[in-house]
């Protein structure tokens, strides 16, 4: 079953694309950190499923052991790479 990213303006899925993709699940048993997984993605409303993913391209470097060449998130690991979360933030701030 394909995987898809689940933040805004991603397009990002598990398809046959030349580029090899990691995919994450929420942290769906640790409240504290999927909120800021969530607020961070712009989406505090919304719940995801267990069934929804986040493409690596919204981790800095520095979240991931890379071991054997797969990429690991690290336990306490937190998305900060959302350039057109951060766009659509910043034109309501303004508005």
């Amino acid at each position: 079953m394909p995987k898809y990213c689940s933040v805004p303006n991603c397009k990002n899925d598990s398809g046959n694309g030349n580029e090899r993709k990691s995919f994450y699940k929420f942290p769906l048993q640790d409240p504290v950190r999927l909120q800021q997984w969530l607020k961070n993605m712009g989406r505090e409303s919304w719940t995801p499923s267990r069934h929804q993913y986040i493409c690596h391209e919204h981790f800095a470097p520095s979240c991931f052991k890379v071991r054997w060449g797969i990429r690991y998130l690290e336990s306490d690991a937190v998305p900060t790479v959302f350039q057109d979360v951060e766009v659509k933030k910043t034109t309501k701030k303004i508005l």
